[in-house]
């Protein structure tokens, strides 16, 4: 399976981001949640922290789906000692991104870009040399 990864930018790291079935599951009730949302009247901290859960799991996810293929690490990526990429604490995210509706803009495209993105994921799916092919019964 080919991944989508998309990046964003938080302190001086560059983190991955993943949308898939794990992140979509971890999500839950987030969904339901934005539409709750009077496009009118958003409630600047209550958005924001609707989308810091969301950015959090995404980027979680893109950290575990890194580390299962083996991706080599890139420029300002966040590694560990051992080439591991690790997701960026969640209290630690939202001390540096700032609360203004600018930024929440920003978050908001990258988490449009991601999902955009996992929704393009292609399955390669190889025969198994195990499997036989049934005769047709005559």
């Amino acid at each position: 399976m080919l991944a989508k990864l998309s990046y964003i930018d938080i302190g001086d790291k560059k983190y991955p981001m993943s949308f898939s079935l794990s992140s979509a599951k971890r999500m839950g009730g987030l969904s339901e949640l934005s539409k709750g949302f009077d496009k009118d009247n958003v409630d600047l901290v209550q958005a924001a922290s609707m989308l810091s859960d969301i950015l959090h799991v995404m980027i979680c996810t893109g950290c575990t789906y890194c580390n299962a293929m083996h991706l080599p690490p890139y420029d300002r990526a966040p590694i560990d000692r051992n080439g591991r990429f690790i997701p960026i604490k969640k209290e630690e995210m939202e001390v540096l991104i700032p609360l203004e509706a600018e930024t929440m803009k920003v978050i908001v495209r990258k988490i449009q870009e991601c999902v955009s993105n996992g929704k393009k994921r292609e399955l390669q799916a190889v025969p198994s040399k195990k499997v036989k092919k049934k005769k047709p019964n005559r």
